[in-house]
């Protein structure tokens, strides 16, 4: 009885067990809440009040891009701070308004009528939602370090490009990076003293509060550390400070001369963003647009938008990489819910910003409950500030927006791609150019397939490396190390190892075919048996076997032994099933294929590497030079070090 007893509590613990696992494995917060302490809520409260104070001027700034109301970015900010709160899986990250999902809500509106942007945010997170459920977030490893920098140094450009106007005061509409040069440059004339004064005021503000946290401070005196403290959560709250800074100046402003000299925000009624479903009709003058309108307009955006955020939320967590895996399926999720909750009120599309997560990371952030905390300070300034927003000056949300965005620019990589990766820095600039002259999502597309024509090219012509090699008899394994290739010297004879570096995929067959008729039949390799080297070999097809076979039938009627070797069982099934009078031809064990490729007349032992025949050695693909010959090691060659001296292209 007390057997059966203590069986059923086991059941029921591993019961509660396997629940608790099944339900943190689909709401991670529910994995945060169960190991929470005390020392991880202080740093959550800590972190969520500083991210509070910085993303309620960035909610205001960034909608203001698009030309939405400040309110519904304050409460785009309050939905995607809850729900990253229960789905979000990288601590560092919030999600809200952002410079990239405010430049790419433009380019694709253009123009049209500001109350269509909910279809864009709806769109996204339908496509991102059914993303998710099918678990194809994988396509961003598809978009390489040199794209995704060239494509948000293009965002922060044309973002830096279309602030020109409001810093300045001028008034001007456009989209692309070069047309807002042109613009401005046509209406510079028009520069209005007030708003370029304030505008350098408050960048002037920005920058010196941002260095407060680099002041020298003495070691010796008693209130150091606290004091440092202060002037680092100063550092952090510039923006606030900044704006309520402009804010009584503007007051200052009312009260005693009656204007103000600088153009301010527009006015914000309180109270919360009228809710409507995004997919009804829309009427702008005596034009209805219909939900079909709304789709034509943003198909596109619907599909870059949300891979644009997902790359975004995997950039954050490989830079602060604290240790665990990226649920890729949550985060999308997260994020297209976030979308699909603000599209209900018109907000453009919401994602992670680096300039917030950096903030987090400082602060030693814990758990995504943080969020809460920023999500609360938002919902109150939604609630009593909103009266407040129109003594905001535009000037100085400029001055906000372009020194945050200043310093995503990524220059640093130019030098290490010059010096060691030319083909990527093609990518990088290409990229860049395309995304500042045709749009960013076109620039992005470009890099992609740019990358993926590089790695085709290295599938379809893997570098191969000849060499002329004897046999001798020695008390050694060949193949006692993966890393090692022999060279040979017996009374057996000469043979020819071809040794090519990648899988043997249909593009290369051809060209690794092509390339050992044009050597193999000049001296010194001319009538010597071939024994071909397949331990690079990662993948094959149906045609690349057929070219193999092709090659075996081609070498047979010149009565020349061709072996392959260390290929594994998968290989030689599937050649056999081709064609079974091949099946002699290869051998995925080192010891036997020497008496393969001689007939077996001859006792063979043990072989020991010996030397390389340094006039007969010659990489194929034309990247082997004659210095190169003439300094070939004489002992043994490790197999990575052949390989690495064919100086070929690196992959991307």
């Amino acid at each position: 009885m007390s057997c059966q007893l203590e069986n059923s509590q086991t059941r029921k613990v591993k019961f509660k067990r396997n629940i608790r696992k099944a339900s943190s494995s689909v709401i991670p917060f529910i994995r945060s809440v169960l190991c929470y302490s005390k020392v991880d809520a202080v740093s959550d409260f800590i972190t969520g009040i500083t991210i509070g104070l910085i993303i309620i001027p960035q909610s205001v700034a960034y909608v203001a891009i698009v030309g939405l109301s400040a309110k519904v970015g304050l409460l785009s900010s309050v939905i995607g701070g809850i729900i990253y709160t229960f789905l979000g899986t990288i601590r560092e990250i919030s999600l809200g308004p952002s410079a990239m999902m405010s430049l790419l809500t433009v380019e694709y509106l253009k123009g049209h009528s500001i109350d269509c942007i909910g279809m864009l945010s709806f769109g996204c997170a339908i496509i991102g939602i059914i993303l998710s459920v099918i678990r194809l977030g994988f396509i961003v490893e598809f978009i390489s370090v040199p794209v995704s920098s060239a494509f948000s140094t293009a965002v922060a450009c044309t973002v830096l490009a279309s602030e020109l106007k409001h810093f300045f005061g001028l008034k001007y509409k456009s989209n692309l990076f070069t047309e807002n040069l042109k613009k401005f440059y046509q209406h510079f004339s028009e520069v209005h003293f007030g708003d370029m004064s304030l505008g350098i005021v408050s960048m002037v503000i920005l920058i010196l509060l941002g260095k407060l946290k680099d002041l020298p401070i003495s070691k010796s005196w008693k209130y150091r550390e606290m004091f440092k403290k202060v002037l680092w959560f100063v550092a952090l709250s510039r923006n606030a400070i900044t704006l309520v800074i402009t804010c009584v100046l503007t007051r200052y402003f009312e009260i005693y001369y009656g204007t103000v000299p600088y153009e301010l925000s527009e006015p914000v009624t309180p109270g919360f963003p009228q809710f409507h479903a995004p997919w009804l009709d829309t009427v702008k003058g005596n034009e209805t647009i219909t939900a079909m309108d709304k789709i034509r307009l943003f198909y596109s955006g619907m599909i870059v938008i949300p891979i644009v955020s997902l790359l975004v939320h995997v950039s954050i967590a490989k830079f602060f990489d604290n240790g665990h895996m990226v649920g890729v399926s949550h985060e999308l999720l997260s994020n297209s819910l976030s979308n699909f909750l603000c599209s209900f009120f018109n907000s453009s599309p919401v994602a992670a910003a680096f300039s917030r997560s950096a903030v987090s990371s400082i602060c030693q952030v814990q758990t995504p409950l943080s969020n809460v905390y920023a999500a609360l300070m938002s919902f109150l300034a939604l609630t009593y500030l909103t009266p407040y927003f129109r003594l905001v000056p535009k000037a100085t949300l400029s001055a906000v927006i372009i020194t945050a965005i200043f310093f995503v620019i990524d220059y640093k990589i130019v030098l290490p791609l010059w010096k060691n990766s030319r083909k990527e820095l093609i990518v990088l600039f290409t990229t860049f150019v395309v995304s500042l002259y045709n749009g960013v999502e076109v620039g992005l597309i470009i890099g992609v397939l740019i990358n993926l024509v590089f790695l085709i090219y290295l599938w379809a012509r893997p570098s191969i490396y000849i060499e002329k090699c004897k046999l001798s008899n020695w008390k050694r394994n060949l193949f006692a190390s993966v890393a090692h290739i022999s060279v040979f010297q017996s009374e057996f004879g000469d043979f020819v190892m071809v040794t090519p570096d990648l899988g043997l995929f249909f593009p290369a067959v051809d060209y690794m075919e092509k390339k050992m008729n044009k050597m193999l039949q000049k001296e010194p390799y001319k009538y010597l048996p071939i024994a071909v080297n397949c331990i690079f070999f990662k993948g094959f097809d149906y045609t690349a076997i057929k070219g193999l076979i092709r090659i075996i039938k081609g070498y047979e009627k010149e009565k020349r032994r061709i072996i392959f070797f260390n290929t594994n069982q998968k290989f030689s099934n599937m050649c056999c099933d081709v064609d079974e009078s091949v099946t002699t031809h290869f051998c995925d064990n080192e010891e036997n294929y020497k008496s393969m490729l001689f007939g077996g007349n001859h006792e063979l032992e043990e072989i020991k590497t010996n030397q390389i025949v340094k006039e007969n050695s010659i990489g194929i693909n034309g990247n082997w030079s004659k210095t190169d010959l003439k300094n070939s090691p004489k002992e043994e060659v490790p197999l990575l070090n052949l390989i690495k001296k064919q100086n070929r292209p690196s992959s991307m």
